[in-house]
């Protein structure tokens, strides 16, 4: 006889309950919809929509299937932010007994925000104080404890390429779902770059691979991804619209001396390949089979 328990927590089969099921249990994490996922749910309900519509809609309202199910967008935002508010109450706020529930949903917008960026508690504590809100330091890598056992965000480490080892500062930050983002935080032109490194980190997540930044000597490349043994690297953009970009993205890449493929991904439709690194439009990547 086989028994699921489902939840959105990561401390379900913590304490008591693990204790009992030590030997037993077989754990698996269930992500929101990825774009193919999303892209076949609408084709299954009759969308005609081209894919950059769905795509544009996958970028402001995520991959959650109560949300994906509905057409109004009104409804997606009360319906999103319903589950969101349940996530933040239940698995944060009264599982862990917070205190104040306001120092906790400065510190989970601050995430949200800069996903895909650099964070630290000493900089999400300075961030705060600069806006008048004091939270100290230790308290804010509870939260981050939390929030991240909550299933909202990620929190990955760098790796040293050359010196092959992970580094256990300059952390970054990824929200599981893009919709998170859309609730959270206004959306402007200039973002697109942060919201492609996080799609394609919950991608490859999703694909079944484990997770690096790639630290260089000269830079960093945006992801290591490792599975069965073997590796490979990716850098996501929004577009080559300049040679200083296209320039920028490539060379993200030189330091790495290995054979292991390398991939650039943007909105590009035209491939601008070179140097052994297989540049791809996101789209046709996230429509695809692996790689």
């Amino acid at each position: 006889m086989s028994i699921f328990i489902t939840g959105s927590n990561s401390k379900l089969l913590s304490g008591e309950l693990a204790s009992h099921l030590t030997g037993r249990t077989v754990s698996f994490k269930i992500l929101p919809f990825t774009f193919k996922e999303y892209h076949d749910f609408q084709r299954s309900r009759g969308s005609t929509k081209e894919k950059a519509a769905l795509f544009e809609e996958y970028l402001m309202w995520g991959g959650f299937p109560l949300v994906a199910k509905e057409e109004d967008w009104e409804v997606k935002h009360v319906v999103l932010s319903n589950q969101y508010d349940s996530i933040v109450l239940e698995d944060i706020i009264l599982s862990n007994g917070v205190a104040s529930p306001h120092a906790l949903q400065r510190v989970l917008d601050y995430i949200i925000a800069n996903s895909s960026a650099t964070i630290s508690g000493n900089t999400i504590a300075g961030s705060l104080s600069d806006e008048g809100r004091r939270v100290s330091a230790p308290t804010i890598y509870n939260y981050l404890k939390y929030i991240e056992e909550a299933c909202i965000c990620d929190i990955v480490a760098r790796y040293d390429i050359r010196g092959k080892t992970v580094l256990s500062f300059m952390e970054k930050v990824y929200v599981c779902d893009l919709g998170f983002f859309t609730l959270r935080k206004n959306r402007v032109k200039d973002e697109f770059g942060y919201l492609f490194e996080t799609l394609c980190y919950n991608e490859l997540v999703a694909r079944g691979y484990t997770i690096y930044i790639g630290k260089t000597h000269k830079g960093e490349v945006d992801f290591i991804a490792e599975k069965d043994g073997s590796r490979s690297y990716y850098q996501a953009a929004y577009l080559l619209s300049t040679e200083e970009t296209i320039n920028r993205e490539f060379d993200a890449f030189l330091a790495i001396k290995d054979n292991y493929p390398k991939y650039l991904l943007t909105m590009d439709v035209l491939r601008l390949s070179r140097d052994g690194v297989i540049h791809m439009n996101i789209m046709d990547w996230l429509l695809s089979a692996e790689p």
